[in-house]
């Protein structure tokens, strides 16, 4: 896991840890939603058949940040690795499944194969899993999130892009409020750190990306551009 730089901040540290704090609440949230609907699903096959493999899922990734955590302390660098844009946010989406169901919103997912990059597997699938995250707490019960990829061109730029759309038909964001929801600690939500889109943000940067969000009264879309790369 590389550090997150939060430059233009007086106490970068204290950030880093914030930071760090809330990729652990990804996972253990999604462990204390398995916990709490085991008593009323425990009689569907379905779902028993996948309450082992998802909680395995979620503690291999809580020990997946440990390991990051101390790899980033050893200020270790860790190299690139060429990624399946789509498989990657195919397998964080399935993981993120069951806190959808808890609050029942609509998950659709439409990811084309073949769409490589260059990058960080942990960075990039906490930047799918902050990005739905963000989007289901943004929708009410019964509402629903998309989430997509693509190949795309930038005009101006060379070479192919990959795009990343997560959309959801929540009240919206204030235009008033595009500059400052990528920032730390700002949130429209209650409680919460605000660090979630700030995370991506960074995610996003570090991979030489784009990230921006449009929005009006009837839904909201973050689109996420990141230069292509060849398989293998």
């Amino acid at each position: 896991m590389k550090k997150i730089k939060w430059a233009g901040y007086k106490n970068p540290r204290d950030l880093q840890i914030a930071a760090l704090i809330h990729e652990f609440r990804g996972p253990l949230t999604a462990l204390n939603a398995l916990v709490q609907l085991f008593p009323e699903k425990k009689g569907d096959p379905r779902f028993m058949r996948s309450f082992q493999p998802m909680m395995l899922q979620q503690i291999d990734r809580l020990i997946g940040m440990m390991e990051g955590l101390a790899d980033m302390r050893r200020a270790r660098k860790r190299a690139a690795d060429t990624i399946d844009l789509s498989e990657l946010v195919s397998n964080s989406v399935r993981e993120l499944e069951i806190l959808f169901a808890a609050k029942n919103v609509r998950l659709k997912v439409k990811a084309v194969p073949g769409l490589y990059l260059r990058g960080d597997q942990e960075q990039l699938t906490s930047l799918v899993w902050n990005l739905a995250q963000n989007a289901l707490e943004s929708v009410a019960p019964r509402g629903r999130v998309w989430v997509s990829t693509s190949r795309v061109t930038r005009p101006g730029h060379s070479g192919p892009w990959l795009e990343l759309n997560v959309r959801d038909d929540g009240p919206g964001i204030p235009k008033k409020w595009f500059k400052k929801i990528f920032g730390p600690y700002f949130s429209t939500k209650g409680p919460g750190n605000g660090l979630g889109l700030a995370i991506c943000k960074r995610v996003v940067k570090q991979h030489r990306g784009h990230i921006k969000v449009s929005s009006s009264q009837k839904e909201t879309l973050f689109q996420v551009r990141l230069p292509a790369a060849r398989k293998g």
